[in-house]
This record gives C-alpha cells, sequence and structure tokens, in this order.
C-alpha cells in the first residue's frame, strides 16, 4: 500500500509549542489526524486509536521511533493551537 507523505509539506506549519513539549513532530501529528479522519475518525480519542492501532505501520513507514501514540489530550492542544490560516495555505499549496 502506498502511503502520500505529507509530512514534508506539513513541515511548513509554525510549531508553536515550547522546546520541551515537542515530544511528537507537529507534521506527523497533523498528517496522522489527516489519515484517521479520512478514517472515519470523528473525534480525539478516535485519532489516538487510530495511531495507537497503527503506530508500528507508521513508525516503519515515516521512520519513527514512537514508544507509544501521543494522548488524546495531546493530539487535542496540538490541533487547537495549529493556526488556522496557516493550515488554509497549507491545503491551498
Amino acid at each position: 500500500m502506498r502511503i502520500f507523505n505529507a509530512a514534508f509539506l506539513l513541515n511548513t506549519i509554525k510549531d508553536h509549542r515550547r522546546g520541551q513539549g515537542k515530544r511528537y513532530d507537529l507534521a506527523h501529528v497533523l498528517q496522522f489526524s489527516i489519515m484517521a479522519l479520512l478514517s472515519n475518525a470523528d473525534s480525539y480519542r478516535k485519532i489516538h486509536e487510530f495511531i495507537d492501532t497503527h503506530r508500528e505501520r507508521l513508525n516503519e513507514y515515516f521512520g519513527l521511533d514512537w514508544k507509544k501514540a501521543p494522548a488524546y489530550t495531546t493530539i487535542r492542544n496540538i490541533i487547537l493551537n495549529t493556526s488556522d490560516s496557516e493550515l488554509f495555505l497549507w491545503m491551498q499549496s
């Protein structure tokens, strides 16, 4: 199965988190959230479940070493603190 790696495009979105609060890369969390939404996830908990269920495959494909999926609260905070205007510009590119 081929998966489009949008993480390199999502890297153009500024990460507003503090340095120590960046255990999970913004671009990958956003990409995996988009993938989860396309798979009918309709809540932050379901996005977490999607990432948790597919974590090993995602690690392998995207060259990550996530020991566990980000908590749904982490996913929520990342999404809510991402600039709407930056996401809009990313979607237009």
